[in-house]
């Protein structure tokens, strides 16, 4: 994959220096707590949401932007756990004009 990302145009130097691929954790802990040094924010997914990859996200410290237009439940499971947290600003209630 890294390979492949460097064989590409000008961005792909910058590419590389953000791409990160880490060791196996067994504890799933361990994994959700390194992860908050990696990122600054998560971009959720649309139309299903991250689900247990969202939570992990957020049990980490880290951010969730989501988009919360969706018509069913799997597309606004982590709008409910950003409104828990009270993190109701990262919720992207307009659409994809708010999402970006």
């Amino acid at each position: 994959f890294v390979t492949e990302a460097s064989s590409g145009g000008d961005d792909s130097a910058d590419l590389n220096d953000r791409i990160h691929f880490l060791p196996w954790e067994n504890n799933p802990f361990d994994h959700q707590r390194r992860s908050y040094s990696l990122c600054n924010a998560m971009l959720d997914s649309y139309p299903y949401n991250g689900h247990t990859t969202a939570q992990d996200a957020l049990y980490a410290g880290v951010p969730l932007i989501t988009r919360s237009d969706g018509d069913d439940m799997s597309s606004r499971v982590s709008t409910s756990a950003n409104i828990v947290l009270g993190l109701e600003e990262m919720n992207a209630y307009r659409g994809i004009e708010e999402y970006e």
